[in-house]
């Protein structure tokens, strides 16, 4: 490819050359959805081959028939990590790219199910294996199968807000107006830890073996599962911070009373902030590109703004959806 791209911005003419380079990244971003996929679901590895001669060759030859052997095979198996890099340098394809991959997105209603749901659901995540687990406002916590049936009931006690998944088999659990983090394994419903946060906590997410949790509307707080604190960002909110997602170093958190959606990194430095066309986004959620899906609840609409918050798209609107997301 990279031979490829020599030959398209040297010998041929600016509009072959602005072609070549959008079929070349459209190659470039199907590689790099296989490479997510394999570190998302079973990771890499690299596999070596060690063939040892057998040094007696001449002797082999005349004693053939008592021979047993011709060498050793030795395959060693290592993890292999993956390092890329997937930004854009060229200043003029990095937007044409992001508005490729939000106009290129769609979104298609599958099933819709409302068994055994009584109340709001104030929080839902999908599990690694397809489950889901839905958090109806301060009462109950369900496990689903992936077909949108109840697998069970969770015996969670509180008054439950927000769900993240730590595992395959744990979760994190936030309480309404509460100072306290629940860590729940959800096979054998226990809970293995208490984290105290000294503050009412609210929306919650994980990434990089540390969870990221809203505190009032001012502040989100990194902690690692033993509830050490790691770092601690001011942020100007004009709603409780109910909904949250801690990705790659950054933060994306919604403000209903703001009308806006803000992404800050570490630091707490703002990347962007978004308002265009929202009047009360809830929840969010982030693809595999770092793209943001936003529930805007008055509007009755689901948004999908590009990673760099510089695109939009709606992708369903009320007569979709048909109640308030």
């Amino acid at each position: 490819m990279q031979d490829n791209l020599q030959a398209v911005t040297v010998h041929t003419s600016k509009r072959q050359s602005f072609l070549g380079l959008h079929h070349i990244g459209e190659k470039v971003h199907q590689y790099q959805r296989y490479l997510n996929d394999i570190e998302n679901n079973e990771g890499a590895w690299e596999v070596e081959i060690k063939i040892k001669k057998n040094d007696d060759l001449e002797k082999i030859l005349c004693e053939l028939q008592s021979f047993r052997s011709f060498g050793e095979v030795e395959v060693s198996q290592t993890d292999l990590a993956i390092n890329r890099e997937t930004g854009v340098s060229r200043e003029t394809q990095v937007e044409t790219r992001n508005q490729f991959y939000i106009d290129k997105m769609t979104m298609h209603i599958e099933t819709k199910r409302e068994d055994n749901i009584k109340k709001n659901i104030s929080d839902m995540v999908c599990l690694s294996g397809g489950r889901i687990i839905v958090v109806e406002y301060e009462s109950q916590v369900n496990l689903l199968n992936d077909d949108g049936t109840r697998q069970k009931m969770l015996l969670i006690t509180g008054k439950p807000h927000s769900v993240a998944q730590i595992n395959k088999d744990t979760i994190a659990i936030t309480y309404s107006y509460m100072e306290i983090i629940k860590i729940f394994n959800i096979e054998n419903e226990t809970v293995t830890k208490v984290i105290k946060v000294h503050n009412y906590c609210f929306g919650l997410s994980f990434s990089n073996e540390s969870l990221a949790v809203g505190l009032n509307s001012n502040e989100i707080r990194i902690i690692d599962l033993e509830g050490k604190r790691i770092k601690s960002i001011q942020v100007q909110n004009e709603s409780y911070l109910k909904f949250l997602v801690y990705s790659d170093n950054r933060i994306i958190y919604s403000d209903r009373g703001g009308y806006a959606v803000n992404c800050i990194d570490g630091s707490g430095k703002q990347i962007w902030h978004y308002k265009q066309d929202l009047s009360e986004p809830y929840g969010l959620s982030a693809d595999t590109f770092g793209n943001i899906i936003v529930a805007d609840c008055d509007s009755k609409t689901i948004i999908a703004i590009s990673k760099d918050g510089n695109a939009s798209k709606l992708l369903a609107r009320n007569d979709d959806i048909l109640y308030l997301p």
